[in-house]
């Protein structure tokens, strides 16, 4: 045994080989670290962006409908402006976003209105003639009527309350006979969206308590239907937002391609209308920001649309750190300045644990002259 730890024996070059090993390891470690890492990242982008297109079996287009003589009416809050021609909604702008992030006057952001994109809000009826997208409707007080040759009134009020539209739709029936009306809204935009890294953009609905998505790639192949209560549908991609939900205790909603265009719609239970009796029906659209704390305020009129936010798979960890980087900046005005603090007061609280580590490392320090001893 003597004689094997002698100098000509392999033992200590064994031991010096450990050594070298083991002050590589952590460099090696933290190398394998950041290749996983770029690897991860890598097989993310591939995935979540943009596919080769796929041949659409979708062969139906949206409706060309001259609006030419039905009037615009603008409606406005401190949040944004609507355009408003009859039964659809043009023109959405949100005056607190400018469309280009580094020129404040650059305008605003346009969320409907440009390559054909719309909403539209409505009711199909049986036993009557309801307003389509070409009926003229009466302005009055902020409220637009419409009498059919029925006798029937249909009124509509739409108000403003954050980033949510409120279509609030009355049926008079002054007529001798039951009507039957069957709300429904959609949403028509173009099917020029792009997929963005890391952050999941496409077709959204809210089904029963659960958030389903569905890709821009995804709508290229087939259509997706829902049955639900009380849910929503809609798109988001990676700034902005827009959804419906019609206030029904029970709807089918639906996405799909149009041609170049996407629809997401909903429809609801058909309402029984007597003689002599009215009917609202109310239908709530989100047209803002992809916010979670804009949504959160949303939530009481668009139940579950604070989820449209996704933090992926460390969702327990990320909103922690973003509420305390919000708090952060509502006090220093700046996500810089914010950053800095929030990672002194993350190195604060690490701190025990980092001084742990230092005392066992000092530890190992003054160890090593003994186990060199011992090694010789």
């Amino acid at each position: 045994m003597v004689k094997y730890m002698d100098n000509n024996s392999g033992f200590r070059q064994w031991n010096a080989a450990r050594d070298a090993s083991q002050k590589k390891s952590p460099i090696m470690s933290f190398l394998w670290w950041v290749i996983l890492f770029v690897a991860a990242w890598w097989l993310m982008s591939w995935w979540m962006g943009p596919k080769p297109e796929q041949a659409k079996t979708e062969t139906a287009v949206v409706e060309t409908v001259d609006l030419s003589k039905v009037p615009v009416t603008e409606i406005s809050s401190e949040n944004l402006t609507a355009d408003v021609q009859g039964l659809r909604i043009s023109k959405i702008e949100l005056l607190k976003y400018a469309s280009n992030a580094s020129d404040d006057n650059s305008g605003p952001v346009t969320l409907l209105g440009t390559d054909g994109a719309f909403a539209e809000v409505g009711v199909l009826s049986t036993g009557t003639t309801a307003p389509t997208a070409t009926t003229v409707w009466t302005q009055k007080d902020g409220v637009a009527t419409w009498r059919n040759s029925d006798g029937i009134e249909f009124s509509r009020t739409i108000t403003i309350d954050g980033y949510v539209l409120s279509v609030a739709d009355t049926v008079k029936n002054a007529s001798k006979k039951e009507i039957s009306v069957a709300p429904y809204a959609r949403i028509v935009r173009a099917n020029d969206m792009v997929s963005s890294a890391g952050v999941y953009t496409g077709a959204v609905a809210f089904v029963n308590d659960d958030l389903e998505h569905e890709d821009w790639p995804r709508l290229e192949k087939k259509s997706f239907a829902y049955s639900t209560t009380n849910g929503f549908i809609g798109f988001v991609d990676q700034y902005w937002e827009t959804v419906l939900s019609i206030n029904s205790p029970d709807q089918t909603m639906r996405v799909k391609t149009l041609g170049d265009m996407y629809q997401a719609d909903a429809a609801a239970n058909v309402v029984v209308v007597a003689p002599g009796a009215e009917q609202t029906i109310t239908t709530n659209l989100y047209m803002g920001p992809r916010d979670r704390k804009i949504l959160v305020d949303a939530n009481s009129m668009i139940n579950g649309i604070e989820q449209t936010v996704d933090y992926g798979w460390f969702w327990f960890f990320v909103r922690p750190i973003l509420w305390l980087l919000n708090v952060l900046n509502s006090f220093v005005m700046n996500y810089g300045v914010a950053i800095i603090i929030m990672t002194l007061l993350l190195r604060m609280a690490m701190w025990p644990l980092t001084r742990k580590s230092y005392v066992s490392m000092m530890a190992m320090q003054k160890m090593q002259p003994e186990m060199a001893r011992i090694q010789k």
